[in-house]
Formats: C-alpha cells, sequence, structure tokens
C-alpha cells in the first residue's frame, strides 16, 4: 500500500504535512534540502541527494484532501552514484547487482520480479501487498551501468485497504494470505493454482499461451467439474475473480472478456 499524506496549503506553498503511519496521522517534518510545490492539484516534493535531484509527486485523485505518494523522477550526472547492472540471458533478467557510491557491492533477489527490456531501458516490478513497485532503469551511456530514472507505486484498483474519505477512520489492516505473481512479458508462463491458494495475477497474456495449471489434488478433470465448485465469479471488463469458496480465490488482473476461455485453465496437473 503506498503511503498516504495530508498537506496544509496556504498561497500554494505547503507548511506542513501530516503522514498516515500505524493508523494515525503524524506531523511530517520538511527537511532543509526538500522543497514543496503545487501544479494542477498535485504535490510534488524535490530533493537533493548525493548531487542529485529527486522529485515525487503527490496526487488526490478523488478530491478528498488526501494525496498518495506517486512517481519519483530522479535527474543526476553518472559520476559517484550508486548505479546498477543486470544479468541478461536470452533476453531475461536473470540477476541484479547494485553498486553504491560509497564501494558497497549488493546482489540485490529479484525472486518473484518481473522485468522488460527496451533498448537501454530496463523496467523492474516488484510485487507488493496491494499492488506493485514499478522502477525504471536508464543506461545512460550503454556502458552496462543503469541508474534509477523513475520510481512508482502502482496500486490494484480492487485494493479494499484504501484509506476512507474519513481521514481519522483507521485503516483496514486484516492480514490476507495472499500471493502476489507479475508474470513475464514475450513468454508462455504456467501459474499453479494449489488447493487453498489465494492468488492475484498481474500481466497474464492468454494470446502468449498463460494457463492456470490446476492442481490434481482439486481432484478435477473438466470444466463441468470445475463449474461445480464456483461459488463467486465476476468480471468487470479488467479483472477476473473466481472464488472456489474453501477450495481458493484467484484473480487476474487486466484480462479481457475475449480472452476468458477455458483454454486458459490447465485440468493435467
Amino acid at each position: 500500500m503506498s503511503d498516504q499524506y495530508r498537506f496544509n496549503i496556504q498561497n500554494n506553498h505547503i507548511v506542513g504535512i501530516l503522514e498516515w503511519d500505524d493508523g494515525r496521522w503524524e506531523q511530517e517534518k520538511i527537511d532543509a534540502d526538500e522543497r514543496y510545490y503545487v501544479e494542477n492539484n498535485t504535490v510534488y516534493k524535490e530533493e537533493r541527494d548525493d548531487g542529485g535531484l529527486e522529485v515525487t509527486a503527490f496526487t488526490d485523485d478523488d478530491n478528498d484532501g488526501i494525496f498518495v505518494e506517486g512517481q519519483t523522477t530522479y535527474s543526476h550526472s553518472t559520476t559517484g552514484q550508486d548505479y546498477y547492472t543486470f544479468d541478461v540471458q536470452d533476453n531475461v533478467v536473470i540477476g541484479k547487482t547494485e553498486y553504491e557510491a560509497d564501494g558497497d557491492v549488493e546482489r540485490e533477489s529479484i525472486f518473484n520480479h518481473s522485468f522488460e527490456i527496451n533498448d537501454n531501458l530496463i523496467t523492474e516490478f516488484e510485487p507488493q501487498r496491494s499492488g506493485f513497485e514499478k522502477t525504471v532503469y536508464q543506461d545512460i551511456n550503454n556502458d552496462g551501468q543503469y541508474h534509477k530514472l523513475s520510481e512508482e507505486f502502482v496500486r490494484d484498483n480492487h485494493d479494499s485497504d484504501r484509506q476512507s474519505t474519513d481521514p481519522f477512520e483507521p485503516l483496514n489492516t486484516e492480514d490476507q494470505e495472499e500471493t502476489v505473481l507479475i508474470l513475464n512479458s514475450h513468454q508462455q508462463d504456467s501459474v499453479s493454482f494449489n488447493v487453498g491458494d489465494d492468488l492475484k495475477i498481474f500481466n497474464f497474456n492468454a494470446s502468449e499461451g498463460d494457463q492456470i495449471n490446476l492442481s490434481q489434488e482439486f481432484g478435477i478433470s473438466s470444466a463441468e467439474e470445475f463449474m461445480q465448485y464456483i461459488e463467486d465469479i465476476e468480471h468487470d471488463g479488467h479483472t477476473l475473480e473466481v472464488d472456489l469458496g474453501q477450495l481458493g480465490e484467484i484473480e487476474i488482473i487486466g484480462i479481457t472478456s475475449e480472452d476468458i476461455t477455458w483454454d486458459i485453465v490447465n485440468f493435467g496437473g
């Protein structure tokens, strides 16, 4: 879930900030190296960091006075800055290393992350509880050293944990045993669905052959048998939700009605 803020705006200037933290609003200090300004109902924060400039946007889409932290963009010289290298095999990222300006080198985990490669840009998708973190890296000099170009949290539109219009109503913090998967682009993916799973799947593409691989422990071998276990099924044109009761739930984000066929389900286990 992305961070949420309230801003005290006077004469188009930010004079105070509240951040929602652990179920309550807390005063946020404005540091000396930070500058806030407002443009078109969007609040921007500029921050100097190691000689570079970070700009973060905060938006209030429903005009309730509560702003959500959005994209952060970076602009800086490539000397004396943190950078990343990526191990790529057959156009697929298989490893990532961070080189910090102070000389530290860290091999970062990319477990369950998804990547897209486009010329000198690499986009990383990291699953979070109510959406995913999207980070874009750019190799400016074509030397294999990538710098962060932008970073943003992308919310699932069906997230029920959005802060209510009452800024003092506590968030819904009920834990959910949900597994978020972001599938790879330009390749066929097979997603295992086991009894008791609660899956949320992004980037599912039926035209690439992506399939839901139904575990044999269900004891279901046909579409007719599968239908008998469905307690609820909904599709709003963008998201398919299938509730099998105690057997499990599955939610596929970004699937069209044309792609909802039995071809996307493999009953062979």
